[in-house]
């Protein structure tokens, strides 16, 4: 008996290690996932538990008042202060013009986002609305939205996302939305992510992302061919299909291409596509969507 009862036991305790490791398995898996999906806003050392603060230094004032970031949280934009500062005024006013030519007023209380602001290249320039209102930045790039909370906020607001198709907002809550150069980067969950910034726009909101499409591709033709295109893969071959991801080793080195029917045909099932607007952000296309108003 004293055996059987031995046995029993080892059997137990076999069963709850391997439970313990089934556990431990998944946990680690998941960790990894979740770490995929953003990158946080601290740098830690494995052979430390400290976990160290990223550098919130600036690189002086511009002369709007606002702190500007270090060139290593820039996402590539221009290495001059001055330029990238008027990059950012840039974008901003030619926001403006396409809100006005569709009637598209952000009164007081009025709330907006910028998907994809990294430090606030462009947000900086809507003072006025966040000052009347709400205007947010939400970026995955930790780092980047951990700077612009330390020095833009306020009167701007910012949140950390992650490439998994959610919004840490309510339904129907900003009056206008916009996302410069972020869907030319994704090549998973495009149709997710139309419904997610569906559902927090409110009822007659707009919209405006921009893409690569054809235009880009006679703009690219005619240029120099950027080095990030593969030698194998012609412009006609793009023009050919409705989407065309080049594939990089991380999403800053992937370009996605879409055809202007195939955003009418499929975005068009989630907005109402009011325009697309070649050549808005440099060579890319402005597309201006709108959720119907109830």
């Amino acid at each position: 008996m004293p055996g059987k009862s031995s046995g029993a036991v080892t059997r137990i305790l076999k069963e709850w290690a391997r439970g313990l490791v089934r556990k431990t398995q998944v946990a680690h898996f998941e960790n990894e996932v979740i770490g995929g999906l953003y990158r946080p806003p601290v740098a830690t050392d494995d052979s430390s538990p400290f976990v160290f603060a990223d550098d919130q230094r600036s690189e002086g004032m511009a002369e709007d008042g606002f702190a500007i970031p270090p060139k290593s949280l820039r996402m590539g934009y221009a290495q001059d202060d001055a330029e990238y500062i008027r990059s950012g005024q840039s974008s901003c006013n030619i926001l403006r013009r396409t809100l006005s030519d569709h009637g598209v007023e952000l009164g007081p209380g009025s709330a907006m986002l910028d998907w994809g602001s990294t430090t606030g290249r462009v947000l900086r320039g809507f003072a006025p609305e966040a000052a009347a209102g709400e205007a947010w930045g939400c970026d995955v790039d930790g780092p980047s939205i951990e700077w612009a909370r330390s020095n833009l906020s306020p009167p701007f607001r910012f949140v950390t996302g992650t490439s998994f198709p959610h919004l840490p907002f309510e339904d129907g809550k900003f009056r206008f939305i916009y996302g410069l150069s972020v869907f030319t980067h994704i090549e998973h969950l495009v149709d997710a992510w139309l419904l997610e910034l569906h559902r927090v726009l409110e009822p007659g909101g707009c919209a405006i992302f921009t893409i690569h499409d054809e235009h880009t591709v006679e703009y690219l033709r005619q240029h120099e061919r950027p080095n990030w295109m593969p030698s194998g893969l012609g412009w006609d071959e793009i023009l050919q299909h409705d989407v065309t991801v080049v594939r990089g080793e991380r999403w800053s080195r992937t370009y996605t291409f879409f055809s202007g029917q195939h955003i009418r045909r499929h975005w068009g099932q989630v907005f109402d596509v009011a325009e697309l607007r070649p050549h808005s952000e440099g060579y890319q296309t402005a597309v201006v969507l709108r959720k119907p108003a109830r």
